[in-house]
């Protein structure tokens, strides 16, 4: 018993080692199974408006664009998750800070979750995801090489999107997503109002009265002077004719007013006095008046006026010869 041949212990040591091996073997893939089922994620936000970078925590305004960005990963050497889906919860309740949570769950493993801390400066806001804008690039197996890069349908911001397998190969896996939001706000914060001064008001000018002319007084119409008459005229007037007939006419003008007579205007019973006068002259003019009264040569008289009138035109002729 004591002498064992050298084959023997030989064959016992490789016996032994054999089963130390196989032991390894079962507690690594023990241990493997344990580890496998653990996913990780990151969460970040980028304030495009003002180029931050990408960070936990975020400053942002009124109308300006935040980016949020997710990435879930399986480590090397563990097994693959199924059904990898990932959400990401928006602040759209409006208040002056906010937070956007990133959760990322799959079959068979407890859902993991990070965060994004907002700070809207004091202005109650949300943030709205911006439809069309998620894209998302999928590495399943780590090699570098994405099976996925491009747009995904919008759902990340209600009920999340499902991604599938990552972690193929034992190799571990990677998804990496980003989505674009708008900042709104209800109210903008609104500075002291500056007092408008109140303007002078400008005094309105009192109307100076406009004074009512005076009327000027009608002036009195001075009477001309009533003309004076011409009186105490006397006209004799001594006529001698062939029959020794002497005639004494003696004509008072007593009165008599200045006034214009027209020469051409001829009563409607005779020619005036005037007119006589250019006819007979003014010797024979008182036998004329006397006979056949005050300016007038045509009345209804017994004689005969056409043969006084050629013995007056005669007489009238014979004393300027005799001159």
């Amino acid at each position: 018993m004591k002498r064992l041949s050298k084959r023997s212990r030989l064959g016992l040591i490789a016996l032994v080692s054999g089963i130390l091996v196989m032991a390894g073997l079962f507690v690594n893939i023990a241990l493997s199974k344990a580890a496998g089922a653990s996913l990780f994620t990151t969460h970040l936000g980028f304030n495009m408006s003002e180029n931050s970078g990408w960070q936990h925590s975020i400053a942002a305004s009124d109308g300006q664009w935040v980016a949020n960005y997710v990435s879930v990963t399986t480590e090397p050497g563990t097994d693959p998750v199924s059904n990898v889906t990932v959400k990401i919860d928006l602040p759209t309740t409006p208040a002056p800070t906010g937070v956007s949570n990133a959760t990322a769950s799959g079959q068979g493993v407890s859902s993991i979750t990070d965060r994004v801390n907002y700070d809207f400066r004091g202005i109650p806001c949300k943030l709205t995801y911006e439809p069309g804008s998620t894209r998302v690039r999928i590495d399943r197996n780590r090699d570098g090489v994405a099976e996925f890069d491009g747009p995904w349908a919008d759902g990340i911001a209600s009920g999340g999107i499902n991604v599938g397998d990552i972690g193929i190969g034992g190799t571990g896996g990677a998804v990496q997503i980003s989505t674009k939001n708008r900042v709104e706000c209800t109210s903008t914060a609104s500075p002291s109002p500056t007092p408008t001064p109140t303007p002078t008001p400008t005094p309105t000018p009192t109307p100076s009265p406009t004074p009512s002319p005076t009327p000027s007084p009608t002036p009195t119409p001075n009477a001309s002077p009533s003309p004076t008459p011409v009186g105490g005229i006397n006209i004799t007037n001594t006529n001698t004719n062939n029959n020794s007939n002497t005639n004494n006419n003696n004509i008072n003008i007593t009165g008599t007013t200045t006034a214009s007579v027209p020469l051409k205007q001829t009563p409607a019973t005779g020619p005036s006095v005037l007119g006589l006068a250019s006819v007979f002259g003014t010797g024979p003019i008182g036998v004329a008046l006397s006979r056949y009264g005050k300016g007038r040569v045509f009345g209804k008289k017994d004689e005969d006026l056409m043969e006084t009138a050629r013995g007056l035109i005669s007489d009238r002729l014979g004393k300027r010869e005799n001159a």
